[in-house]
């Protein structure tokens, strides 16, 4: 199972099918490689974000490079984002061809 912190995002970026990154937000470059496989990647899928400190800014961001992605499971328990963040994630989730409300895991419920 690939990890961010261990491999170049844009090589893998049209491999990818499951991307698990944990306790890796201490990499500023995490997020940034994870938004680059998001709205590049045909084949990505699933991602799982636990235990990486996502506050409702890095939820921001998230959801911008959700908006554009192929994901159908996404997994963001275990963070420390607010309703803001949830509301912003929700947003993105009306519109989102293939992930819905049900295939996201966080600490809040959505609506």
């Amino acid at each position: 199972m690939p990890n961010v912190s261990d491999c170049d995002a844009r090589t893998f970026a049209l491999q990818m099918y499951y991307i698990e990154v944990s306790n890796a937000m201490s990499s500023s470059g995490a997020l940034t490689n994870v938004i680059h496989l998001l709205t590049n990647s045909q084949t990505l899928a699933n991602l799982e974000f636990r235990e990486c400190g996502l506050n409702d800014n890095a939820i921001y961001t998230l959801a911008k490079g959700l908006k554009h992605s192929k994901l159908k499971k996404l997994d963001l328990r275990d963070n420390h984002f607010t309703s803001r963040g949830a509301t912003e994630l929700d947003h993105v989730l009306k519109d989102h061809p293939t992930l819905t409300k049900e295939m996201v895991e966080m600490p809040i419920q959505l609506q």
